[in-house]
């Protein structure tokens, strides 16, 4: 059975969407990781992600990539993005020091 298009394009903003639910739930102290205010810092990575993730699957979608394929290399490429930002901004902060 073949997953419509439009279904697989709302799988694939589901965690973009879901991105006010958590700053939200970060805000009010639902979710709690002990960091106080400074949680909500924890969504920008899961923004990051989850832009990247959509951006991709939105792509691969488009191009008629089959359900499990265009998950898995969303991920990868979304995870890969995130990591590399990170790595970017680990080296620059080398650079201001001294």
């Amino acid at each position: 059975m073949r997953i419509p298009r439009w279904t697989q394009s709302l799988i694939a903003l589901a965690p973009l969407l879901l991105t006010p639910v958590l700053i939200y739930a970060l805000a009010e102290g639902i979710v709690d990781f002990g960091g106080g205010e400074k949680d909500v810092i924890l969504a920008l990575p899961w923004l990051v992600w989850s832009l990247g993730f959509a951006v991709c699957g939105l792509v691969l979608i488009l191009r008629r990539w089959p359900f499990g394929r265009w998950v898995r290399r969303s991920t990868l490429v979304a995870t890969i993005v995130l990591l590399g930002l990170f790595a970017i901004a680990y080296a620059s902060s080398f650079l201001g020091s001294g």
